[in-house]
């Protein structure tokens, strides 16, 4: 492991080190507040990767990152590990199912990774994974003329399973 970078005193409360990896970063954090939004401006001011990264979600979310935004991307960087193609690979999932709040990003990281979604092409293959299930719960809900409501897990477990396990297409189903 890389030796750690120092931290200025005025950020040390919050981060005693960073210790880098090759692919992974870990910080140490001695309290259970969020970064502010200094932190997050000496950590991106000695990481090139957090800079590009914050600069990136500015691209996609196409306005100026609050300081919220500036903590969460950070703590997903710093603290959770995660590397930018990662984090902006979910940015750019909940953007496409019009969620884009970085609240909303942090929690679908956070579920993704409790699930063992932890790498990059572990999120690709999920978000293909989450597309084929959304588009299979469109057919039934045209076949059954559900319309606009939300589906209960029930309705969405048995959607898995019929296109899933049981492998059938949306004709057996229509029959059904």
């Amino acid at each position: 492991a890389a030796p750690a970078v120092p931290v200025s005193q005025e950020v040390a409360p919050a981060v005693r080190e960073i210790a880098a990896g090759e692919d992974r970063r870990t910080v140490i954090v001695t309290d259970s507040r969020r970064f502010t939004r200094a932190e997050c401006n000496e950590l991106a001011s000695r990481d090139r990767r957090l800079m590009d990264l914050l600069q990136k979600a500015q691209d996609i979310t196409g306005s100026t990152l609050t300081s919220v935004d500036m903590q969460c991307l950070t703590a997903l960087y710093a603290y959770y590990g995660l590397s930018p193609e990662y984090i902006i690979t979910v940015m750019g999932y909940c953007k496409s199912i019009g969620k884009l709040s970085m609240r909303y990003v942090e929690k679908t990281a956070a579920s993704w990774l409790e699930n063992g979604v932890d790498t990059l092409p572990k999120a690709e293959q999920y978000i293909e994974y989450l597309g084929q299930r959304r588009s299979h719960e469109g057919l039934v809900r045209s076949a059954f003329g559900i319309g606009d409501r939300g589906l209960t897990t029930r309705e969405r477990e048995f959607i898995q399973s019929w296109f899933g396990q049981l492998g059938y297409g949306i004709d057996v189903i229509r029959l059904a």
